[in-house]
């Protein structure tokens, strides 16, 4: 199977060669993977991982600005449009940044 076959299997709940994979990891982690395994490049390292899903969800890095198609109140540098807000996080003794979600608008809506 490919990665689209994998994945349409799995949603119609059918049969698969194997469980469809995914990748989230902090750009360090990335960074040392693409070493370990020889490349430059984030979709060679990805099909190096058998990754079938590939996709960026994060519409805008924070401190990048936003496309001119979003029309909302203007943001600040640590939220991005939805409003939730972030803080820089270190780990593994500072050798590493992510960030880290200190405020949702809908944490505490019910439905």
């Amino acid at each position: 199977m490919n990665p689209r076959e994998r994945i349409l299997s799995a949603m119609n709940r059918k049969s698969l060669d194997r469980i469809p994979c995914d990748y989230w990891a902090t750009q360090e982690v990335t960074d040392v993977l693409k070493k370990y395994f020889g490349v430059k490049e984030d979709l060679d390292l990805w099909k190096r991982l058998r990754v079938d899903k590939i996709m960026v969800l994060t519409p805008t890095p924070l401190g990048v600005p936003v496309s001119h198609h979003y029309i909302g109140p203007p943001l600040s540098d640590n939220e991005d449009v939805w409003e939730v807000k972030y803080i820089p996080k270190s780990y593994a003794g500072g050798s590493g940044v992510y960030q880290e979600i200190c405020y949702n608008p809908l944490a505490n809506w019910e439905t």
